[in-house]
């Protein structure tokens, strides 16, 4: 399987957001197993919505180029980010974002700071709580035209 910086979702979520794309189709790759392919210069519009901010996802994160698969007429073809997942089906959880959202080079998406809490076992022991933190760097519009410009 590719090690792809994906977008681990129910797969009803990858549908949701592929599905209605012209070109776009479900396919079964020998090397890489069931995944969600589509034409190179397909922009795609994805947003996360968490605490009422709106997190725009990068078309070019959504939708990537360069991993060698080809359609049927030889035509070079790109990868999805939102992929459908078995494992995140049998949980409680809709997504687990993965890199495409939030570290890829360059930052697209968003800055995240992840605080684990104090969970250290010493004898100044405390339990501090842990947080997430989300900052939004682009909007959908600069996105989009970002895409447009590179691809």
């Amino acid at each position: 399987m590719f090690v792809l910086p994906l977008i681990y979702a129910r797969s009803y979520v990858a549908e949701a957001l592929y599905g209605d794309i012209p070109g776009a189709v479900f396919m079964n790759n020998s090397a890489s197993g069931p995944l969600w392919v589509l034409e190179c210069d397909q922009g795609v519009n994805a947003t996360c919505l968490s605490g009422g901010v709106e997190f725009p996802i990068h078309s070019l994160d959504l939708n990537f180029n360069g991993f060698g698969l080809h359609d049927n007429n030889g035509v070079p073809i790109c990868v999805g980010a939102f992929q459908p997942s078995s494992q995140v089906n049998q949980t409680r959880y809709d997504m687990v974002l993965g890199m495409s959202f939030s570290s890829m080079s360059p930052v697209r998406n968003a800055y995240i700071a992840i605080n684990l809490g104090n969970m250290v076992n010493t004898a100044n022991y405390t339990n501090d709580t842990a947080y997430i933190q989300l900052l939004p760097i682009k909007n959908a519009s600069q996105a989009a035209q970002d895409f447009a410009n590179i691809r």
